[in-house]
């Protein structure tokens, strides 16, 4: 069937929630927009948004898990043995550490030993990569370092 105008009007409205929430990254968003435009088939929508949220969660609600979150202590970022590369670290189940978060990117950041040393670099995360407070773009790290990926705050363990 023939995608209509307001078919694709509905499905960009939902990247457009998904990418305001934090669950799109801006490449992604605007590749599948791109996609939504030049559709002809309306079934070639369905997998344009399947991983989209349905609904926007209550502002209140969002804010209670903020409060709930901000409580808690961090959990740890543990290094990989050194020998290892790198280190992935996203949403996404290819990365070595999964973080569900929506705020945090499908791969949000790398982790990679260089010169006896752990670097934490940021890899175009819309949410952000910080290091004891400080946004980086790349930072080295060291052991008891506190390490925020978009809303997911770690203590970085080296070994």
């Amino acid at each position: 069937m023939r995608a209509s105008d307001s078919d694709r009007d509905q499905a960009i409205g939902r990247l457009r929630q998904a990418y305001g929430s934090g669950a799109l990254s801006t490449d992604t968003f605007e590749a599948r927009v791109g996609r939504a435009v030049a559709v002809r088939d309306v079934g070639e929508l369905g997998p344009l948004v399947a991983d989209c949220p349905s609904r926007a969660e209550p502002r209140s609600l969002a804010t209670a898990r903020r409060w709930l979150g901000a409580l808690r202590p961090p959990a740890e970022l543990e290094a990989p043995p050194p020998a290892s590369g790198t280190f992935a670290i996203g949403r996404s189940t290819e990365c070595s550490r999964v973080l569900a978060d929506r705020t945090v990117s499908r791969v949000h950041a790398q982790l990679r030993w260089v010169n006896g040393g752990w670097v934490l670099s940021d890899l175009g995360s819309m949410n952000g990569t910080w290091v004891n407070g400080w946004r980086i773009s790349e930072a080295w790290v060291r052991d008891g370092d506190r390490v925020q990926l978009g809303a997911v705050k770690l203590r970085f363990k080296a070994r």
